[in-house]
């Protein structure tokens, strides 16, 4: 008798140990098929600045390419001028993009006052601006997952005019 218990029991074990990772690996899966979301930076409002930091508060719109909804729970982000980290942040909202659909938020975030009065000093000497926006967003559902996204461009500047015009107050 009690050999036919642990007879079941390592066959209920073997069962449970091959079904687990494939279950999970199956869930995995969802986040993988997902195409990333597209971002686009819509504006920059600068906050009351506390110190040598600087807030901005910034709307971003993100666009789902894929053919189901995509449910985040949050997301980071980061942004780039001319190959240097300028801005960053994190968001704990509850994010829902439509199948091929989008949707629009803010997040706050910070940089150094340093660090920003020398990327316009070196967008104003090089007469152009680069950016990246770059980040992670949190997939809901029975495991988090991470979806990453990416977007860039570049801005010529003229001798002259406020390469942040629109964006910042000088």
């Amino acid at each position: 008798m009690k050999s036919m218990n642990r007879r079941g029991l390592l066959q209920g074990s073997l069962a449970l140990t091959l079904l687990i990772p494939g279950a999970l690996s199956g869930c995995a899966g969802l986040g993988f098929d997902a195409l990333p979301p597209e971002v686009t930076l819509l504006n920059l409002r600068p906050l009351k600045p506390e110190g040598l930091e600087q807030r901005f508060e910034v709307d971003l719109r993100f666009t789902n390419p894929n053919d189901f909804d995509l449910v985040f729970s949050g997301f980071n982000f980061a942004l780039d001028v001319n190959e240097a980290k300028v801005a960053s942040g994190v968001s704990d909202q509850a994010l829902t993009l439509p199948r091929l659909g989008e949707a629009k938020t803010t997040v706050v975030a910070s940089t150094s006052l340093l660090e920003l009065l020398k990327q316009i000093m070196g967008v104003m000497e090089e007469g152009k601006l680069d950016y990246r926006i770059s980040g992670l967003a949190y997939l809901t559902g029975p495991i988090t997952q991470r979806v990453p996204y990416e977007t860039s461009g570049k801005l010529e500047i003229t001798p002259g005019s406020n390469p942040l015009e629109g964006l910042v107050p000088i």
